[in-house]
């Protein structure tokens, strides 16, 4: 039978599996129709010899661990190649190789939790870019911030396929970045800047003034474009 208590439909079984009599109470959903189809898939169960209650049900077996480079490189990246365009998908690869795996790659996927995230982000900042050459300079909170973007898009597709129950960037805050807007140049200023350019500068430079095009858009341009 199926009955209501509160918000929840629930379902009562009475079952007798051998010598062994018994009576199965579970909630259900907030839907009758759920409930009635989870009776009769109960009973169905019974009367071929196939159901088992709860207590003597062999437990499933844990997922096999999987390591956070195999998932990086077999799953998330070919994902990304599918749903971002050919530059951000680019800069996640390299992202993924020369930071993320170097610092979580022997780790498995599951062992993986908020701490090491949190360390990562502090690790990334006490770091230089380019260290050991002379124009090295500190790793800035936007650069951890686009890497820890990319570590909480890695793992939100773990969740969303079903290989970790929770994200454990869930939670994790990006650092705060300084305000630094751009400075614009006036019409003269832009006119001076082209007349500068080299002939088969010019009109590259012109789009960049006036059609705000980021640089890889300008570099990707072609004839048809225009």
């Amino acid at each position: 039978m199926t009955f209501r208590r509160g918000d929840w439909w629930y379902i009562d079984v009475r079952f007798r599996i051998g010598d062994k009599r018994g009576r199965y109470r579970k909630r259900i959903s907030q839907k009758k129709k759920e409930a009635d189809a989870a009776e009769v898939e109960i009973r169905a169960q019974l009367a071929a010899g196939t159901w088992q209650p709860e207590d003597e049900r062999t437990p499933p077996a844990a997922p096999e661990a999987m390591p956070f480079d195999v998932f990086a490189r077999d799953h998330y990246l070919p994902w990304s190649e599918l749903h971002h365009g050919a530059a951000h998908h680019k800069e996640q690869g390299r992202m993924v190789e020369q930071h993320l795996i170097p610092a979580l790659g022997d780790r498995a996927l599951q062992d993986v939790q908020r701490l090491d995230i949190e360390a990562y982000k502090t690790s990334r900042r006490a770091r230089w870019k380019g260290q050991g050459h002379r124009k090295s300079k500190p790793v800035t909170p936007a650069t951890v911030n686009r890497e820890l973007a990319c570590l909480k898009r890695l793992f939100r597709c773990a969740v969303e396929w079903d290989i970790l129950p929770v994200s454990p960037t869930h939670g994790v805050q990006a650092f705060k970045e300084a305000k630094n807007p751009p400075t614009l140049l006036s019409k003269d200023e832009v006119h001076s800047l082209i007349e500068a350019m080299p002939g088969h500068l010019r009109a590259l430079v012109g789009m960049a003034c006036y059609a705000g095009l980021r640089r890889q858009e300008l570099f990707q341009l072609e004839w048809r474009d225009i």
